[in-house]
């Protein structure tokens, strides 16, 4: 009996082990209003990543549970733990978290200005020529956002804060209170097809560099690098890059 008892601890600790490994049938990500990619409200459209994740992790048991917040809150919650991770994440903005290999999908920063304008983004000194409509706490990644921190840009951006913010965007564009608008590129197309607004109608003005996004998910947690396994392996299926195609179409 001496000689089995150690064996059966060892059996014991292994089996627990590998249990707390399992990911949980909910998955908690934080994310912010971001449609159409998260949209934060009731009704069956509620984002092309918040759909496509919950496709992808359905037969393997794992339903996110999506907790909408300010950005900068989001990437708080999840270096506090009161969240397993982020729905859309970039390295440079929560180094702390653990990303996937693959990503979700890209999403790329244009610029929209009105037609007799016709200026055209070639790079951060084009930026000073223009008054240029923003959203206050968004990150557009670079050069805006050095442009934007910078003190040259302080009586030539025009900044718009809360629920509606693109919305106002596009009414300060059409009302010629400024030049141009920045966002992604398809976030304008949703916002867009949301005010039955022919995007056509503006003049495409240019775009950054496009980037990926990412989930990100808390390192610390014990079944950290399982779940992204399995992101990584659904998110590299063509199959389920046809899904996400047909998402996209369906909000676009």
């Amino acid at each position: 009996m001496a000689t089995i008892r150690p064996i059966i601890v060892l059996c014991i600790l292994l089996l627990a082990k590998s249990a707390s490994c399992e990911p949980p049938t909910k998955l908690r990500l934080a994310t912010t209003d971001w449609c159409p990619y998260a949209c934060k409200q009731n009704g069956a459209s509620s984002g092309i990543v918040y759909e496509y994740v919950s496709e992808v992790l359905a037969d393997v048991g794992v339903q996110p549970e999506i907790t909408f917040y300010p950005w900068t809150r989001a990437i708080r919650e999840s270096e506090k733990g009161s969240v397993d991770g982020l729905l859309t994440a970039v390295q440079e903005e929560a180094p702390h978290l653990l990303m996937s290999r693959e990503p979700i999908m890209n999403f790329q920063m244009c610029f929209l200005s009105r037609d007799d304008k016709r200026w055209q983004y070639d790079g951060q000194e084009s930026l000073e020529k223009i008054n240029l409509g923003v959203i206050s706490d968004y990150s557009y990644g670079e050069p805006l956002d050095s442009y934007l921190n910078s003190p040259r840009s302080d009586s030539k951006v025009y900044v718009v804060t809360g629920a509606n913010a693109v919305e106002r965007l596009f009414e300060m564009l059409k009302r010629g209170r400024v030049d141009a608008i920045a966002d992604d590129s398809k976030v304008l197309q949703w916002q867009a097809k949301k005010l039955k607004l022919n995007i056509k109608k503006f003049h495409q003005s240019g775009c950054m560099e496009s980037h990926p996004f990412y989930i990100g998910i808390d390192p610390r947690l014990p079944w950290a690098r399982e779940i992204l396994e399995i992101f990584d392996a659904k998110f590299s299926d063509p199959t389920n890059r046809e899904l996400l195609d047909r998402i996209v179409e369906k909000y676009l």
